[in-house]
């Protein structure tokens, strides 16, 4: 459970949208869309729950498609490496597929500008961990999807 909201292991039928609104509104949009993809993602143990940020950031979602049964293994390196990559407080959040293309795994990290992120990438490889981490968990990769977003006016996330 997450500010309220249930896991999805422990929905019943609430979590498929029966609300008319809802419904109106897929339908007169649906003829917009050109392709549609559906995940349900699961946060792994070993990240925080993501935190307000107040000052503006951009963010890099970086999605990883792994080879597949090497989900376990890429959790228990990544459980160490994320020390590494917490120092600058630029960890947003990591997330598992649960439900839709299985093994893939989405980690967000927000930084000030671009010059931010060059700065701290590059001091990762000071920490001894870091370079351990990229070593066991680039083998077990199939595929890597970067995207830079920008937050909405609305969001808690800056």
């Amino acid at each position: 459970e997450y500010m309220g909201y249930k896991s999805i292991d422990d929905m019943g039928l609430e979590v498929f949208p029966f609300n008319k609104e809802y419904q109106k509104f897929q339908k007169e949009t649906k003829k917009m869309i050109n392709w549609q993809s559906s995940q349900i993602c699961l946060q792994f143990a070993y990240w925080d729950f993501p935190r307000p940020r107040d000052d503006p950031h951009i963010y890099e979602i970086r999605t990883y498609k792994l080879k597949h049964g090497s989900m376990i293994e890429w959790a228990n390196h990544w459980s160490k490496g994320i020390t590494a990559r917490r120092l600058s407080n630029q960890d947003v959040t990591g997330m598992f597929s649960h439900i839709g293309d299985i093994g893939v795994v989405h980690h967000i990290w927000a930084y000030k500008n671009f010059q931010d992120r060059r700065r701290v990438r590059e001091q990762t490889w000071d920490n001894p961990v870091w370079p351990k981490t990229v070593a066991r968990t680039v083998p077990l990769i199939e595929s890597v999807h970067s995207r830079i977003l920008k937050p909405l006016p609305y969001s808690w996330l800056k």
